[in-house]
């Protein structure tokens, strides 16, 4: 599952952002096999209230009610609610105001990855190392559809902006798409060689990126199952999605310690040329990560934007200006292992962490500009 590095074994792997034209190269390709969080406060963000710079500080430490490691937290839409999901194969739903547990989500055999709200925070839907997904009515807190048909860990899932499609991504090196009502699986995207570590929607549900410790990203057209573009990156991609508001763009992190931007937009190759230099157009440096594979998420305030990201060896978690560059914040102090899952609320100055090193989640306010 996604709590774990990504040496050896499979399931010692953990899923979860000055311009120039290098770092990796880029092609097109025709693939379809047919059988087969980008919305605002999944990896992509919300509206929060600071201009200039945040200044976050911890309001709540220790917030617990799992008996192993958190690996992804998840404010919802609405932002009413957290989902945390855990190494323990259950999830709790906490309410987003006092942090105390509302539900508990009990079915998974196995630790799961990620989890993944639909968009009127209605439906969760969760990703773990049984090699299935659930579908879980979030006010009941029942199971009403289980996906099969991975044939190893799932590392990540994601709603399109309608909720009606599901696509995940696993370790047998599959992407997937489901389809919610009916819960079967729609289409098999295949090309990656190795394990997908993360898949999200673009903002308006035709296109699917996905990452891979084959060292690529693709995006992918989910009504022909065409890869359209790809990118070679030199190391293993741990995360990627588009970023809100930015067309053409593709936000990824891979494990040598860089988040990148990739406009895709700008190739001039062709379907089926072969592969060439990538824009990169943005770069973020300052957290770690070679082994373990860090949850993004970006916030947007009107124009400004600020992106969010654990950090594997310090122990922190980083805020960057997205548009500059800039690490404008480091919050160090209150973790004592791999900072792997952070969230973002959705309007507002919330952020939750979670660590390798115990069962709990801590939270952090802003409650002034600097």
């Amino acid at each position: 599952m996604s709590m774990f590095n990504n040496k050896e074994d499979p399931r010692e792997k953990n899923i979860q952002f000055s311009n120039s034209t290098v770092e990796g190269a880029m092609g097109s390709e025709q693939h379809c096999r047919s059988a087969r969080g980008f919305r605002s406060s999944q990896g992509g963000g919300g509206d929060v209230s600071f201009s200039v710079k945040p200044s976050y500080v911890v309001s709540e430490r220790n917030v617990s009610g799992h008996t192993d490691p958190i690996s992804c937290l998840k404010f919802s839409p609405d932002g009413k609610l957290l989902a945390s999901a855990s190494v323990d194969s259950s999830v709790r739903i906490w309410d987003a105001v006092e942090f105390k547990i509302d539900k508990s989500l009990i079915g998974h055999k196995l630790g799961l990855s990620e989890v993944a709200w639909s968009s009127d925070s209605r439906l969760l839907v969760t990703a773990s190392d049984d090699k299935t997904l659930k579908v879980w009515d979030v006010n009941s807190g029942s199971c009403i559809k289980t996906l099969v048909g991975h044939s190893n860990y799932v590392f990540s899932c994601d709603f399109n902006i309608d909720s009606t499609l599901i696509v995940s991504g696993s370790y047998d090196c599959s992407v997937r798409l489901w389809t919610v009502e009916g819960g079967m699986c729609a289409e098999v995207l295949e090309g990656h060689k190795e394990g997908v570590t993360c898949v999200r929607f673009n903002p308006e549900g035709t296109l699917v990126v996905s990452s891979s410790y084959d060292k690529t990203c693709r995006i992918w057209n989910i009504q022909t199952g065409n890869c359209l573009k790809y990118l070679i990156a030199k190391s293993a991609v741990s995360f990627a999605a588009f970023p809100p508001k930015e067309r053409g763009c593709v936000l990824f992190s891979s494990l040598d310690s860089v988040i990148r931007v990739w406009r895709y937009d700008d190739a001039k190759d062709k379907v089926g040329s072969s592969s060439i230099s990538a824009t990169i157009v943005k770069r973020f440096k300052g957290h770690s990560t070679s082994e373990w594979c860090i949850t993004l998420n970006l916030m947007t305030s009107g124009e400004a934007k600020w992106l969010v990201s654990g950090s594997e060896n310090d122990a922190s978690i980083f805020i960057w200006n997205y548009e500059t560059g800039e690490m404008v914040q480091k919050l160090a102090d209150e973790h004592a292992g791999e900072v792997l899952a952070v969230a973002c609320h959705p309007t507002q100055n919330i952020i939750a962490s979670a660590d390798l090193s115990d069962d709990a989640f801590r939270v952090w306010k802003t409650y002034k500009e600097v």
